[in-house]
């Protein structure tokens, strides 16, 4: 795990932590009591990247302090990069070890039902 990571961990009793960062997949998983993963389709991914992009081009949104850019790599890495079946089956292997519940939300009617519910 990264070593920023795994001090952050080290320190703090609850915390999110969301992004990818696949090298750390085993060791975050392995620690959290709740995953919760968004495998949206990835056209509706696409969409709503670019839906983003055109608000804030060039600007930094709200959550976010770098300035919103959607690139070729970007639009790859959505659409097929990051929808490897060996990505897949790495997060999907490495969830398992998940000792707490893990949600798995792949429609947006199931987010909201989520949201609702916590």
């Amino acid at each position: 795990m990264d070593l920023a990571v795994r001090q952050f961990v080290g320190r703090n009793d609850d915390y999110i932590i969301e992004g990818n960062y696949r090298y750390a997949y085993p060791q975050r998983f392995e620690e959290c009591d709740v995953l919760v993963f968004l495998g949206f389709n990835r056209f509706v991914c696409f969409r709503r990247a670019f839906s983003r992009y055109k608000k804030f081009k060039g600007k930094p949104r709200p959550d976010l302090p770098c300035p919103e850019k959607f690139d070729f790599e970007f639009a790859k890495w959505i659409l097929w990069d990051g929808r490897a079946r060996s990505r897949r089956r790495g997060l999907y292997s490495a969830a398992r070890s998940c000792k707490g519940k893990v949600f798995i939300i792949k429609k947006q009617r199931q987010l909201d039902e989520f949201l609702n519910k916590i």
